[in-house]
């Protein structure tokens, strides 16, 4: 990736994209020219206070009516220095008070959140615009993965720090579960796909472990993995597990015995898997910017390689299925995010806001929107039917992981920070009042 940078910014440069791209017939480029960000020299105005003139009577004849003048002049300018003195702070009071009207009078449109098409996607960036945030914090380290529980209640987060934290909604702070056991870093977790109380922690100690979050004291068990794990899935049903080790080896295990079913090696870099939500079918994203789709088997429990395809012009990071069980998407760091047909397996469009690599991407509970980050510190929410960018979050980090709730419209995202004071943090974005 570092081949892929200005060695002064963080700015993706597009090389050849396009080229072996099946399906990409309308692949969209950011469009720097025309994004908004105008530099205009506005004009330094030099505003200079008036001051009254007035006509001095000449022609006098005399001294005495001379004198008498100048001593209606002095009155008169004293008179009206004092006028002048008053009818600015009436002015400024005046302005002061108007501004504070309006400001108190400023209120939100209280925008619903409602099925949004081409036609009102202003107010879907209204809607998100008056959205607030919440903080749920607890490591000290680095988070490197969020996810919702099935049910949408829960939020759990796997550190650097070795430990997991679960939070509810409403969660006080220092009130949130913690589940010890790894001796090394947490790379990812999963939540049970059915089971509302379990999920699975995925560690570079070689290990992942099973948790039931009413008993979290011990891992209801642990599986010994020859590698580092990376990643990991469940089966749709939830009585399979499978994870991806740092020597880019996929293995699958049962979940209940923890018994071995399969191992693969895989030549090529491999990073996001998942299975189909039919279960049918277990795909896979590459270093090379590939999409390798296998079919599993499920009585043999084989996977049996069926087709290819060059996605994207670099590393691909993330997947993610849409719910309608019709699509899925991934994120690349060649900035973009495509939309694919999961029947004909074709791209049907990208999503182009972001300018670095895409590190993580959700689609929302009901599929109206997709939120994806990258490395330039914001948060990408786009409308999925149209392709348009619908709002952006934007922060001091760099965000490692989201997710969106699988209920409401609300999305966890975990953030990396230089010292403890900023990192260890999710932040769940979407309340809206």
């Amino acid at each position: 990736m570092a081949n892929r940078l200005q060695p002064s910014s963080n700015i993706f440069i597009p090389g050849n994209f396009g080229r072996n791209f099946p399906g990409f017939t309308n692949v969209m480029f950011p469009n720097y020219q025309n994004s908004g960000i105008l530099n205009i020299p506005y004009p330094n105005y030099n505003y200079q206070q008036q001051q009254q003139s007035h006509n001095i009577l000449s022609n006098a004849s005399s001294q005495q009516q001379q004198q008498s003048i100048q001593a209606q002049q002095q009155q008169q300018q004293q008179q009206q220095s004092q006028i002048q003195s008053n009818n600015s702070s009436v002015t400024s009071t005046s302005t002061s008070s108007s501004s504070s009207s309006s400001s108190s009078n400023t209120t939100k449109t209280n925008t619903p959140y409602t099925i949004f098409t081409n036609k009102n996607l202003e107010s879907a960036s209204s809607y998100f615009s008056e959205c607030t945030s919440k903080d749920y914090s607890g490591h000290k380290k680095n988070i490197k993965t969020v996810g919702w529980n099935c049910d949408g209640k829960k939020i759990a987060g796997c550190s650097y720090d070795c430990i997991t934290r679960i939070w509810g909604i409403d969660t006080q702070r220092g009130k949130e579960l913690e589940l010890k056991g790894h001796t090394d870093a947490i790379e990812c977790l999963q939540w049970h796909p059915t089971n509302s109380d379990i999920l699975a922690t995925a560690s570079s100690d070689k290990t992942i472990k099973i948790w039931d979050i009413r008993t979290p004291s011990k891992p209801t068990s642990t599986i010994n993995t020859p590698g580092e794990n990376i990643n990991l899935c469940w089966y749709p049903d939830g009585s399979i597990i499978s994870t991806g080790s740092k020597d880019d080896i996929i293995n699958i295990y049962d979940a209940k015995s923890g018994k071995v079913m399969k191992n693969m090696k895989f030549n090529d870099e491999v990073n996001e898997f998942s299975w189909d939500p039919s279960g049918e079918l277990f795909i896979l994203t590459t270093g090379s910017g590939n999409i390798e789709v296998y079919r599993y088997q499920v009585k043999i429990n084989d996977l049996k390689f069926l087709k290819v395809f060059n996605a994207h012009s670099a590393n691909i990071y993330c997947l993610d299925f849409h719910p309608s069980k019709k699509y899925f998407a991934v994120g690349s760091a060649d900035s973009l995010v495509s939309f694919w047909d999961l029947e004909e397996m074709c791209c049907i469009k990208t999503f182009s806001k972001l300018v670095s690599p895409v590190r993580s991407i959700s689609f929302s509970f009901d599929g109206q929107f997709i939120a994806s980050t990258s490395e330039d510190n914001q948060v990408d929410i786009s409308h999925v039917d149209s392709g348009q960018s619908v709002h952006q979050i934007t922060s001091e980090h760099v965000s490692s992981s989201l997710a969106w709730s699988p209920t409401q419209p609300l999305i966890a995202i975990a953030y990396e920070g230089k010292d403890q004071k900023d990192c260890g943090t999710v932040k769940v974005f979407g309340f809206h009042s």
